[in-house]
């Protein structure tokens, strides 16, 4: 009897403490990560926003906060984690460490060692991190559509990428066909990049329509900003005392004769890439485009 009064306090906690989860956490929060949790992501019941914050926010810290509070405020059980196949070892340290949650990692070694099968994997473990080549599987994305989460995070969204062709067609990447599976069996969905946009305007609103098709369109947010992405760049986060997070990036351009030798290499490089450069985005090359841009 005592535990059972003692669990009703704990689901009620956040109506006394709205910042109950971070009293259960590890963690002390930098200004720019309460704000985006509490002033942004949480001020709406349902958390679908892009979270674009320059590299270095801490972006692990602002989806730990958040599991915190979902699980706190609306009960949430099953998330899902899904990101790069190297980072999913930090992800599960992180979020143990400071927050508590023990999340599995979903691989075939781990379906091997429970004896598990595809189907079971998902629907037997409730807090769950996978990597992005493992979901984005024909096989896997089958058996995820059978399956519902209360939230999905997704760490370096922009691997979700789909590219508009001169055809008109749109050519999605197996990661997005993957998000797009998400979005629909996920209540709550989260994507995290430091990197949204790529200077490509229609790659950039294919992956807002991620979470949800009417803001992807750009004309519904082209006069002003769109509420579903939160980007901080260094030059904003601030400490607790209001002191820059980061120093200031101070650019300056230094003049640089070249020699006669130099001179002609340069311009034999440009003409290489320029060339070949063309070509690349003609055949949607998109990581041979990428490669001639640092040439």
């Amino acid at each position: 009897f005592r535990l059972g009064i003692l669990a009703h306090r704990l689901r009620l906690a956040h109506s006394i403490d709205p910042f109950a989860a971070l009293n259960s956490s590890r963690i002390d929060p930098l200004p720019h990560q309460f704000e985006a949790v509490y002033g942004h992501l949480l001020a709406r019941p349902v958390v679908r926003a892009l979270v674009a914050h320059d590299a270095g926010a801490g972006k692990t810290i602002i989806a730990g906060m958040v599991i915190k509070e979902l699980k706190r405020r609306q009960g949430a059980r099953r998330i899902l984690i899904v990101t790069p196949a190297g980072l999913t070892g930090q992800w599960r340290r992180e979020l143990l460490t400071k927050f508590g949650e023990n999340f599995a990692i979903a691989s075939r070694e781990y379906m091997a060692q429970n004896q598990l099968d595809s189907f079971d994997v998902w629907r037997q473990t409730d807090l769950a991190i996978t990597s992005i080549t493992f979901a984005r599987q024909k096989a896997v994305r089958t058996v995820l559509e059978a399956v519902e989460w209360d939230a999905v995070i997704v760490d370096e969204a922009h691997h979700m990428a789909a590219y508009r062709m001169p055809s008109g067609r749109v050519d999605e990447r197996l990661a997005y066909k993957l998000g797009k599976v998400l979005s629909r069996r996920a209540k709550h969905f989260l994507l995290l990049t430091a990197t949204p946009h790529k200077g490509d305007s229609e790659n950039y609103r294919l992956l807002v329509s991620l979470l949800d098709p009417n803001w992807g369109d750009a004309a519904a947010y082209a006069s002003g900003a769109n509420p579903m992405v939160l980007r901080r760049t260094k030059e904003e986060m601030l400490t607790e005392n209001d002191a820059p997070l980061y120093p200031r990036r101070n650019v300056d351009t230094q003049p640089y004769r070249l020699s006669r030798h130099e001179g002609e290499l340069l311009e034999q490089v440009l003409k290489f890439v320029r060339r070949h450069y063309a070509e690349a985005k003609k055949a949607n090359r998109q990581s041979a485009a990428f490669a001639l841009i640092l040439l």
